[in-house]
């Protein structure tokens, strides 16, 4: 409402100052007359410290960060909120994957996740968003699911070579090794590891037992 009222102030202005309808009269209330008609097609977000709102105007796209922000309706489309604080936990096997082989001829259920976030946690906290925007393009224009199909394989060559028992009990080993190899190329997809949390964490591994 108080944009509305900014805009109608010259014309109040004009029609004080001069008592008569003249035409610099005319012109602001003309200029406030499209001022509302334009503010029912407009609207506005806030965009929280730890976000990113996509936004595609006219086939292009803009990232937007931290702030309040005005978009117009039907030109402006909301394509994607991206979340810049530590996110939750990626399964690697969902309760529907089929049981991971082990030597001899063995099979059990494995549970692993993963644990990253988008963008520098430094970056964000500071309110770098050139830098920021840099690393949600590159987590953006990328194929989401590829670095945790890199981990899944990854385990995987690690855990076929192994009994049951073994794999358990050097699960962490296990999750050092296959984070050696794939965190080095983590900043390629805009990722980054969570403050204070492993990348990967595998959980005991028990034969015949259901997931939690």
């Amino acid at each position: 409402m108080w944009e509305y009222l900014i805009w109608l102030m010259p014309a109040a202005m004009v029609f004080v100052g001069t008592g008569t309808l003249s035409g610099a009269w005319w012109a602001s209330v003309a200029l406030a007359a499209v001022w509302l008609i334009l503010c029912k097609f407009m609207c506005q977000i806030d965009v929280g410290k730890e976000e990113c709102v996509v936004i595609e105007r006219f086939g292009k796209l803009r990232f937007l960060f931290h702030g309040r922000y005005t978009l117009i309706i039907g030109v402006d489309h909301i394509q994607e909120r991206i979340s810049l604080g530590p996110r939750p936990r990626e399964e690697l096997f969902p309760d529907t994957a089929p049981a991971v082989k082990f030597l001899p001829d063995d099979s059990a259920p494995v549970e692993a996740g993963l644990y990253y976030q988008i963008g520098n946690p430094r970056d964000v906290a500071a309110g770098n968003w050139d830098r920021v925007e840099k690393d949600v393009r590159k987590w953006f224009y990328s194929n989401k699911w590829l670095i945790s199909r890199i981990v899944t394989d990854r385990l995987l060559q690690i855990l076929e070579k192994m009994s049951i028992a073994e794999a358990s009990t050097e699960r962490k080993h296990i999750a050092s090794e296959v984070e050696d190899a794939v965190i080095p190329n983590l900043k390629e997809f805009g990722i980054y590891e969570q403050t204070g949390k492993k990348f990967l964490k595998i959980e005991p591994i028990f034969r015949n037992i259901s997931r939690r």
